[in-house]
């Protein structure tokens, strides 16, 4: 059974959801159709979009893997924390009004770290 992963799927669910509807507002507001029509801050929130839409499902699911192979709560809370607080990191860092590269570096890093921890965690567990 499922412990803490559910929580963060639903908040990782909720930052791309909010990310999509962005994107939806500001094609409406802009009578934009398909693409990014040029427009260089579309295309920015289509690459957070699509960046979300890489990165998440790998790393959510190396969280539930985690979550069934019955590891410590705590051990997958601090993994879900760092994951999903470097997804958000990432995605507002790209946002037009608020871009940050180094904000950016520090969200793929979080996202990175925690995806190499969670693997390398898969394998000792396995290995025990």
């Amino acid at each position: 059974m499922l412990t803490v992963s559910p929580i963060f799927i639903a908040v990782c669910a909720a930052m791309f959801i909010a990310m999509g509807f962005h994107i939806a507002q500001y094609r409406k507001k802009n009578k934009f159709d398909l693409g990014d029509c040029g427009d260089k801050h579309l295309l920015q929130m289509m690459r957070a979009h699509g960046n979300a839409a890489e990165y998440m499902p790998m790393g959510l699911l190396l969280l539930v893997v985690l979550d069934l192979m019955d590891a410590p709560v705590n051990t997958i809370a601090l993994f879900g924390v760092v994951f999903t607080l470097g997804r958000a990191i990432h995605a507002a860092a790209l946002l037009p009004q608020r871009q940050n590269y180094r904000r950016r570096f520090i969200g793929m890093i979080l996202t990175f770290f925690s995806m190499i921890a969670m693997t390398f965690a898969i394998v000792v567990l396995s290995i025990e």
